[in-house]
């Protein structure tokens, strides 16, 4: 874990008052003509520059500035808190560099596998010669100033102490020994945990449509430890739809209010084709109608009568 949250308040990088006063001074006494210039051209000239903003953190004890510009941009796509952000990078980061150290002791330690003790204590804690002898004489005579002790005692006392330092030794094997059983316990328990809660956690996340990836499943699982932590009833379905707020709809958001082009550079191809191809299968058919045999034209009846112009064509002609 880091030592301390990231800093919550951008900095600035700007010069000191004192500073600033003796480049105004050394300005004006360069620059006779300055004097005289209009309040409108000297306001132009002294227009301030925006300086660059840095958020703190700190990493393991080693402070660290990052550009402000740059967590606000990454926070934003991703739909965080910049202090969120910060927050989650520090403790990724100060992980890593104790793994690191870790198995960097672990490949030195292996390394000293078969050598003399003298070698291993030169090496592991970077003692010379000198220092390895007044440990060797220190030890030696913490051991003289206990033999010379117990042989004050009576042979009942020296019994008595003798059975003392063996009851602390025990009882300090008995309690290694149960600390490295509480940590199998622990283990076990939290295997067995792991493997009831996440078949109930990516059935709720298939119920809600989430994307069973392993950030939006580390999400669910912080909106269980949050619940936890607050002594409430784990809520499997509650927990998904925190996440979904939180981690889901505000990269939504985002997504859609980018251009298209840029949704394709971002998403992919395949993505974009497989977002097609489900909207049109979304589209709806028209109805399939039996095809009706034409029907033929109707038969006028013949007439029974004739109209003037007919009659008279007929027989006045």
């Amino acid at each position: 874990m880091a030592d301390v949250a990231a800093a919550a308040t951008p900095t600035t990088g700007g010069a000191s008052p004192e500073t600033n006063s003796t480049a105004q001074t050394n300005s004006s006494q360069q620059d006779p003509q300055a004097q005289g210039a209009t309040p409108g051209e000297g306001a132009q000239q002294q227009a301030p520059v925006a300086e660059p903003r840095f958020y703190e953190r700190k990493i393991n004890g080693k402070a660290e500035k990052i550009p402000a510009d740059d967590i606000d941009k990454a926070a934003k796509a991703l739909g965080l808190d910049p202090q969120e952000l910060l927050r989650g990078t520090q403790l990724a980061k100060a992980s890593y560099e104790r793994f690191e150290a870790a198995r960097k002791l672990q490949d030195q330690f292996n390394g000293l596998k078969g050598k003399d003790p003298w070698t291993i204590a030169k090496e592991m804690q970077g003692l010379d010669d000198a220092a390895l002898d007044r440990l060797a004489e220190q030890r030696l005579i913490a051991k003289l100033q206990n033999e010379a002790r117990l042989s004050q005692l009576t042979p009942e006392q020296q019994q008595y102490e003798r059975q003392r330092l063996e009851f602390e030794r025990q009882r300090a094997e008995f309690a290694e020994q149960q600390r490295a059983a509480q940590e199998q316990a622990l283990s076990v328990q939290a295997t067995e945990m792991r493997s009831q809660m996440e078949p109930m956690i990516i059935s709720e996340m298939e119920k809600a449509g989430l994307p069973k990836t392993p950030a939006a499943v580390r999400a669910v699982v912080d909106q269980l430890q949050t619940q936890h932590r607050h002594g409430l009833p784990l809520d499997f379905a509650e927990a998904v739809r925190s996440a979904q707020d939180q981690f889901i709809n505000p990269t939504a958001e985002v997504l859609g209010k980018m251009p298209p082009e840029q949704l394709v550079k971002l998403l992919g191809k395949e993505a974009v084709d497989a977002i097609l191809r489900h909207s049109i299968a979304q589209k709806p058919t028209p109805e399939s109608r039996p095809i009706q045999p034409p029907t033929a034209p109707a038969q006028e009846k013949p007439r029974t009568w004739m109209t003037t112009k007919e009659w008279n064509d007929q027989y006045l002609k």
